[in-house]
């Protein structure tokens, strides 16, 4: 968005073949500017000098790429096949994308096509926008493509990342039970990259604290109320989850509406893996009740 306010030329590019590379989120998506910067992430960065050299080429309308992996980059994604991209000036995609990506919405991209160039490009958001297939494909949540003979639909579905904090087996089970749903995780007993990490989260996204030290667990869950963490929980005893708002009000931060303690349903958990689970369970609980 700020390379198109300051009038600086950008090439958007998505992968068109998600089934050929499952090790790779489907929703990833990787910007070009002139001379190379580079802004997301495709293929881990292993194609990104042919990507590279194909934006190098100034067109106002996108096209279809193919991309023949070398014997080194065969390796590296673990698959030797042609892969087949979407090559599209930023200044084509309507600017309606942007901020939905920035909120983070899931959005269906339909490109229009002649050949392998893409003639028009509009976005979906919801039932009202979209033809019943559309529709069905995002109410499924889920990054995809689906193509026809003149037709590609891209679903961009953004994956939650929860921040799980504190020592012990507690985190690194919520962590694992995150992941099974394909969510982002970081599990860590770092109060300060936790902290930060909290701070940026978006309200699809979560942050849960474990531990006894009020200070570091403080920290956490301040970074969270600076930022729109949708989900904020607290685990542990009473008196613990009092220490800890002790410490917050010393601080200056008094309004915990947003923090769920204790944190999870109500389920009598007692093993870390129970508890992964009732804290899972409420904070997607949390985000269908704010998105209904």
């Amino acid at each position: 968005m700020a390379c198109l306010r300051g009038g600086t030329r950008v090439d958007v590019v998505w992968n068109l073949a998600p089934d050929a590379t499952p090790q790779f989120d489907p929703s990833d998506a990787l910007a070009i500017t002139p001379g190379g910067g580079r802004i997301g992430s495709l293929f881990a960065g292993t194609l990104d000098g042919q990507l590279v050299d194909l934006a190098t080429v100034d067109r106002t309308r996108g096209r279809i790429v193919r991309l023949t992996p070398s014997a080194i980059e065969a390796q590296q994604l673990g698959q030797e096949a042609v892969i087949s991209c979407a090559l599209v000036p930023a200044t084509q995609l309507p600017e309606s994308l942007w901020p939905l990506l920035v909120e983070r919405a899931t959005v269906a991209v339909i490109a229009s096509l002649d050949g392998d160039d893409i003639i028009d490009l509009t976005v979906a958001t919801d039932d009202a926008h979209a033809d019943s297939d559309i529709a069905a494909l995002l109410r499924k949540g889920e990054g995809t493509v689906v193509r026809t003979d003149d037709t590609i639909v891209t679903v961009f579905a953004p994956r939650p990342t929860l921040v799980a904090f504190g020592p012990g087996d507690i985190p690194a089970a919520i962590s694992a039970l995150a992941e099974h749903f394909g969510w982002s995780t970081l599990a860590t007993n770092n109060a300060g990259e936790a902290a930060a990490m909290a701070s940026t989260l978006s309200t699809i996204d979560g942050v849960v604290v474990v531990g006894h030290d009020a200070e570091m667990t403080g920290r956490v869950l301040g970074g969270a109320l600076s930022g729109e963490a949708g989900y904020v929980g607290s685990v542990g005893p009473g008196r613990v989850r009092e220490a800890r708002e002790e410490w917050l009000a010393y601080q200056g931060i008094t309004d915990l509406q947003r923090v769920h303690s204790p944190a999870g349903l109500d389920i009598g958990a007692r093993t870390p893996n129970e508890i992964a689970l009732a804290v899972i369970a409420e904070m997607v609980a949390a985000h269908n009740s704010g998105a209904s």
